[in-house]
């Protein structure tokens, strides 16, 4: 999983983030909020191939990626948790007849349900290391997501694979929503807890793969 996701590096784009699409019944949007197509989004929702190395996604999207390029989860699956998040969307719309904040958040909710298995650790900094191919939560998955590297920087700072456009960006300087994109890159925990609010929480988890695809076809059999 590392090796896969570490073939991405200065791959992929970040160009916005992700909403959620009512006309198409709540799935991923096909498009970012800066407008731009989201490859991924268009993969799973079977309107487009597997995004190549120049493709635009989110944050759980490259690491989803990273998981299917590494043979550790199928696209059947991958199919199946946005399927089923999709549906958390919709009945959340629907029971609390509120907006598509209320949507995306049940959506969010059952990916990251998904995506781990196992407790989930706070982060406590230089303390210990987060073993690699672990996730690391920054709030919640919506919010950022980056997958650990097993080491520390030479400052004692976790080391993780994260898509997004910080700590670098390109091209520098302010951004500019129809030309700025972020790409596959090493940093820290500590670098991208910067971009955020002080306040986010930080947890890390072992992957939903990790267990195996025995715990991945228990919960294809679930659904």
């Amino acid at each position: 999983m590392v090796v896969a996701a570490r073939e991405l590096i200065g791959s992929l784009r970040w160009r916005g983030g992700t909403d959620l699409d009512p006309a198409a019944g709540w799935q991923v949007s096909a498009s970012t909020r800066w407008g731009h197509r989201n490859d991924f989004a268009r993969w799973i929702r079977g309107e487009s191939p597997e995004p190549d190395e120049g493709g635009t996604m989110n944050c759980v999207e490259a690491v989803l990626l990273a998981a299917y390029r590494a043979d550790v989860v199928s696209r059947d699956w991958l199919t199946l948790i946005h399927a089923e998040a999709a549906d958390a969307a919709s009945a959340a719309h629907a029971r609390l007849a509120g907006g598509p904040s209320e949507a995306l958040a049940a959506y969010t909710t059952a990916i990251t349900r998904r995506l781990y298995s196992g407790p989930v650790t706070p982060y406590k900094g230089t303390t210990g290391v987060v073993p690699a191919g672990h996730l690391v939560f920054f709030g919640d998955a919506i919010e950022h997501i980056a997958l650990s590297l097993g080491v520390h920087d030479i400052h004692g700072h976790q080391l993780v694979l994260s898509l997004w456009a910080a700590p670098d960006r390109f091209p520098s300087g302010p951004i500019d929503q129809a030309v700025t994109y972020g790409v596959m890159q090493e940093t820290t925990v500590e670098e991208l807890a910067g971009a955020l609010a002080p306040a986010t929480v930080i947890s890390y988890a072992a992957p939903a793969w990790r267990a195996g695809r025995r715990f991945l076809d228990q919960v294809r059999g679930a659904a």
